[in-house]
């Protein structure tokens, strides 16, 4: 069973229930009925009437055919030359009232005697009308017991039973781990076999075999002796294991054999094995509650879980006792009819159940009432499927839809709303939690984002306390059995001790730590966000500053120390170039290549007209032209260009210029070519090829490694092809990312 999912664990419990309450209904329905409601009137003395009177007549039933009236006295029985005087006594609901085992064996008899003559094809009722004259009257018996004749103390004693087994799997689904489960579910088909062999003999219409009267009413011993012992096998084992394992055993041996005896009637009395036993157990259990009292005086939960379950028992086992066993002990007639009496322990599992939300009775929280629902859910599906044929009629199909429609529309709302109201206490959305992670992440000053964390922790779990944590929190945990919520320094804020969530409602449960975890993880990746944000925008600022200072401050400042005129303007148009180029990464971060490409122009043409130059540059089809660049691209792609048309126009004595671009397989390709001397060897070799991998730029005195550092920053390519005239440089650009160099 290890292996059982806990809903398949509750569902055979509760199978096992309904296999044991639908025995207990044929066994009540499969009796002969007259359609007679009997009472005793109570009435004692010499003067008593004789027999029972009739308190009520089934419409339908064979005694209302034959004429019996409500009021009328039955006062005998006849069928087949066998009479039986009907007595007060043959009414008894329990025949542990009766004074020992002879008056139990006489009473068994006198209802084998009454259950034949009931069974007759035809039974004359004698009869005393309210005026007091007698009346004989035939009826014929049916062979079997209408259901819905069966009155509310035997559907009392079928719910107490089933009830007990649903939430007893209930709890033993989900806490398989421990004897304190085990033992509480143990007390549900004990309880169950009590209740459901009382039901049959409790309300029987007048009798019923008296062999199935013995046996039932030995079931109902053992029910009852053997819920006591569950009882104190639970509280020597929880909250805090009193004994070891095989003490419980051997209450359990020990119940089982005072059930032997008491079913041989080896005992000295019924009421050792019956009304004395139970009362004895719940002394026992009543003590147990008080040394685990004890025993849990340093641990508030525990006694906290074991007030709850504690009282739960002792009012639930204990009415039951002292409306019962009590009166029986001292021989006289109980305080409430014994099916009314078993819905007493209904109080018992009704209060595991509310306990487990405030108290976490066996270690189980509001998760378990999830898996109840839905489990419930399943059951009412396919019982209301069930009823659909049976009374209906309906082929499989359509009462198959008509239960989807009934359970959709009337079970799943009302769970959805029982689930809110009970289990859910998250105040805001998914997304709105979200929304407001990210705005205490953002806020600028870090005081102000603490604060805010703070808040957002009171909006979620509403604790009557917040305050810095002692000692270290490295990640969220619940502390003192869910009183407590430890969360780790996040947003600038200390670590926090969230203690009494929902003003002292509630308690914190694995769904609530969880739900803290992912607050810091998301508070944490969004603190991380804006931290790379923020680097990146510092790291985007220098490199302006660096821009600013290494090309516009160097050519103003040589610009200053220039005696040519015509060099200074030179100088100031490229400082203002340079300028332009930066003020467009700050609006922009990216420009379009097409954009790109005509400001490169436009500076280089004027640049080489200035200088005497020709230009030759081919426009292109336009295909890229919508092609974004990062500032970084263009920005060195810029200054690339202006370095050689530099060293054209100063070195190459050149008279006209060519250039290219063009986009290729994730790159920008840059060729550059002049008519002129060409370059020095050595200045060539020294530039020739693609930036080093550990920062190495190559040097020249052309400028050529400035030109190399600002390709190589891109992770591109420089490339000198031989030329049979003039000078060309090939640069290569990529896209996308940075790529290591490579030779070139």
């Amino acid at each position: 069973m290890s292996r059982w999912s806990p809903s398949l664990v509750i569902l055979c419990a509760f199978f096992v229930g309904l296999v044991l309450a639908g025995a207990a209904t044929f066994l009540a329905v499969d009796q002969p009925w007259t359609g007679l409601r009997l009472v005793d009137d109570g009435d004692a003395g010499p003067a008593r009437e004789p027999g029972v009177r009739i308190a009520a007549v089934a419409r339908n039933g064979p005694a209302a055919a034959a004429g019996v009236a409500q009021g009328m006295r039955l006062v005998a029985i006849e069928a087949g030359g066998r009479r039986e005087e009907v007595l007060p006594g043959d009414l008894i609901e329990e025949s542990d009232m009766l004074p020992g085992f002879p008056a139990i064996i006489a009473f068994q008899d006198r209802q084998t005697r009454l259950a034949a003559i009931l069974a007759a094809d035809w039974v004359e009722l004698h009869l005393v009308d309210p005026e007091g004259e007698p009346i004989r009257l035939w009826i014929a018996p049916a062979d079997a017991r209408p259901i819905l004749d069966l009155p509310l103390l035997f559907w009392v004693q079928i719910m107490t039973g089933v009830g007990a087994m649903l939430i007893g799997g209930w709890v033993l689904g989900l806490r398989r781990d421990g004897s304190g489960p085990l033992m509480f579910f143990l007390s549900a088909p004990t309880l169950a076999v009590s209740a459901f062999s009382a039901a049959v003999y409790g309300t029987r219409e007048l009798a019923i075999d008296g062999m199935l009267f013995r046996e039932l009413s030995a079931l109902n011993h053992l029910g009852a002796i053997g819920f006591g012992a569950a009882m104190i096998s639970l509280f020597l084992v929880y909250p805090k294991r009193l004994v070891s394992n095989l003490v419980p055993v051997a209450v359990g041996i020990a119940v089982a054999v005072l059930w032997v005896l008491d079913t041989l009637r080896l005992t000295p009395g019924p009421g050792y094995g019956g009304y004395y036993a139970t009362l004895i157990e719940m002394i026992l259990i009543v003590t147990l509650i008080g040394v685990q009292w004890r025993k849990n005086r340093h641990d508030p939960t525990a006694r906290a879980a074991l007030r709850w379950l504690g009282l739960s028992i002792v009012l639930g086992a204990g009415a039951f006792t002292m409306a019962m066993m009590v009166p029986l002990t001292l021989g006289t007639e109980p305080l409430l009819s014994q099916g009314m009496a078993f819905g007493f322990f209904l109080l018992i599992y009704i209060g595991l159940a509310l306990g487990v939300r405030r108290y976490r009775l066996f270690e189980l929280d509001e998760w378990a009432f999830k898996v109840m629902f839905y489990t419930l859910g399943a059951m009412l599906l396919l019982a209301m499927d069930g009823v659909l044929i049976w009374l209906i009629g309906l082929d499989q199909a359509p009462s198959l839809g008509l239960s989807l429609i009934v359970v959709g529309f009337g079970y799943l709302p009302l769970r959805e709303i029982l689930w809110r109201r009970m289990v859910l206490r998250r105040p805001i959305a998914d997304h709105e939690l979200f929304r407001q992670v990210i705005e205490v992440a953002f806020t600028a000053r870090p005081a102000e984002r603490a604060e805010r964390w703070r808040q957002l922790i009171r909006t979620v779990f509403d604790p009557l306390s917040l305050e810095p944590a002692r000692g270290e929190v490295s990640v969220a945990r619940a502390d003192a059995d869910g009183v407590m919520l430890l969360l780790p320094p996040t947003a600038d804020a200390p670590a926090l001790e969230v203690r009494y969530p929902w003003r002292g409602r509630g308690l914190f449960g694995p769904a609530h730590l969880q739900l803290a975890r992912e607050m810091t993880q998301l508070m944490r990746h969004a603190d991380e966000g804006r931290a790379a944000y923020e680097r990146g925008a510092t790291e985007e600022r220098r490199r302006i500053a660096r821009d600013l200072h290494d090309d516009v401050g160097a050519r103003l400042l040589t610009g200053l120390h220039k005696a040519d005129l015509g060099e200074t303007r030179s100088l100031i148009r490229s400082a203002l170039a340079d300028i332009r180029t930066i003020a467009a990464g700050l609006a922009r971060g990216s420009m379009p290549l097409g954009r790109v490409i005509a400001d490169l122009r436009h500076e280089t043409s004027g640049r080489l007209e200035a200088a005497g130059l020709a230009l030759d540059w081919p426009l292109d089809d336009g295909a890229h032209d919508e092609l974004p660049l990062d500032y970084a691209v263009y920005r060195n792609l810029f200054g690339a260009l202006r370095e050689i048309i530099s060293n054209v126009i100063r070195h190459a004595a050149a008279t006209t210029v060519r250039i290219e671009i063009r986009v290729e397989d994730g790159s920008l390709y840059l060729s550059v070519a002049d008519d002129g001397i060409g370059l020095v060897a050595a200045a060539a070799a020294d530039a020739d090829g693609r930036a080093d991998a550990d920062g190495e730029r190559p040097s020249g005195g052309l400028g050529l490694g400035n030109l190399a550092r600002r390709v190589g920053d891109l992770g591109g390519r420089i490339a000198f092809p031989e030329q049979p005239r003039g000078t060309r440089v090939d640069l290569e650009l990529p896209l996308e990312g940075t790529r290591p160099a490579t030779a070139g």
